[in-house]
């Protein structure tokens, strides 16, 4: 399990930081999968264009696709939010 740190959190591009850890994971992991964008295309039932765009860390990816991508490398996709302790004063 990869998790963002409570600096990460902090950060005021969070949603931008987001993208770009998922982009990241995601391409590593197909990678790994060692498999053609054809390929996982048909995994997705997508047009391979929409591969292509989905492993391009500069094209805006939903979150469903996200999941839907990493499920296709036989991964899950898990968004927790957490409470933060308070440090003691």
């Amino acid at each position: 399990m990869v998790r963002l740190t409570e600096p990460d959190m902090m950060n005021p591009r969070l949603a931008e930081t987001t993208h770009y850890f998922l982009k990241e994971h995601l391409i590593n992991e197909f990678e790994k999968a060692e498999i053609t964008q054809a390929e996982f295309a048909k995994r997705l039932r997508v047009d391979p264009r929409q591969v292509r765009r989905l492993l391009d860390p500069q094209t805006s990816t939903g979150l469903a696709h996200f999941d839907a991508a990493f499920k296709a490398l036989g991964l899950s996709l898990s968004v927790e939010i957490l409470k933060l302790r308070r440090a003691a004063n």
